[in-house]
């Protein structure tokens, strides 16, 4: 892991899970576990197993194992400061029997894993964005899949980073995301790969996944500079997403129209399915 990168995460680990306190995220979070229960948790086996790859502080893993309680899996992470506090999250429960701990890093061969291939494997909320070559990155992955595995991707939109550092008056960001697919949502933070849906449709389809699908969301509400802050919240946001009432039918609004492909462009994240064999 670059050290611009672990030094990023190790400033973030202790307090990283606070993002569900944020509004915004918690809708983002609601419509993403919508989608991956419906599309792919839901149609496994129970028994299945699953690498979080990337899956630092084990927020989304913890999810999993509550709901899929038969499920076993692996985390897998290069910040050892991320992987502490996921490691302290499982220590001395139940999870301990049905999750592993892995420090590794995906830009070398990963270590000798204690499940021998996955049903599915995720990486979610840019860790696609972090690594030093994502198609190098989806390869390694898809190694690691059983036949009729899904491997599930949540990308950083590059067309969305333009729009978010223009908006926010940072216009050489917004120029690097479009001439580079490579930016910064803020300052502070390493530069990372963006994408649209014909990457992510090219590194797929060369790693030998098949049957790709996307969904995008959110497409009709958006974060402001705040979010981008473990801690910020913006008011008008707050004032919007305070109301349940609306803000169920924003979250209804965006699961219709998650899937629809006309507007993949606006959305903030892309989520992308593809499987290791035709099913």
């Amino acid at each position: 892991m670059q050290n611009s990168v672990s030094e990023y995460f190790r400033n973030k680990a202790s307090h990283y899970d606070d993002v569900i306190f944020q509004p915004y995220w918690q809708l983002s979070d609601d419509i993403l576990w919508n989608i991956l229960c419906h599309e792919v948790f839901d149609k496994l086996n129970p028994k299945f197993t699953f690498m979080d790859a990337g899956g630092g502080t084990g927020r989304w893993t913890q999810k999993i194992l509550d709901r899929y309680v038969h499920s076993r899996g692996v985390i897998i992470d290069g910040s050892p400061d991320m992987l502490g506090v996921a490691q302290a999250k499982f220590e001395g429960q139940e999870y301990h029997k049905r999750i592993s701990c892995i420090q590794a890093d995906f830009d070398k061969k990963l270590p000798l894993l204690p499940l021998d291939g996955f049903d599915v494997i995720f990486n979610l909320h840019n860790v696609i964005g972090f690594v030093t070559d994502p198609t190098h990155f989806i390869s390694t992955l898809h190694q690691h899949l059983r036949s009729g595995g899904r491997l599930i991707s949540l990308v950083p939109n590059r067309y969305h980073c333009a729009f978010f550092n223009i908006k926010n008056g940072n216009m050489d960001l917004a120029e690097d995301a479009i001439r580079q697919s490579r930016s910064k949502f803020v300052r502070d933070m390493p530069a990372i790969h963006l994408f649209d849906v014909g990457i992510m449709k090219g590194i797929y389809e060369n790693t030998g996944l098949c049957q790709t699908r996307f969904w995008g969301f959110p497409n009709f509400i958006f974060p402001g500079y705040q979010e981008t802050q473990l801690h910020g919240n913006t008011e008008s946001l707050i004032d919007i997403l305070s109301q349940g009432e609306i803000r169920e039918k924003i979250f209804k609004l965006e699961l219709q129209e998650s899937s629809n492909v006309q507007i993949l462009g606006r959305s903030n994240n892309i989520l992308v399915i593809g499987n290791r064999d035709s099913i």
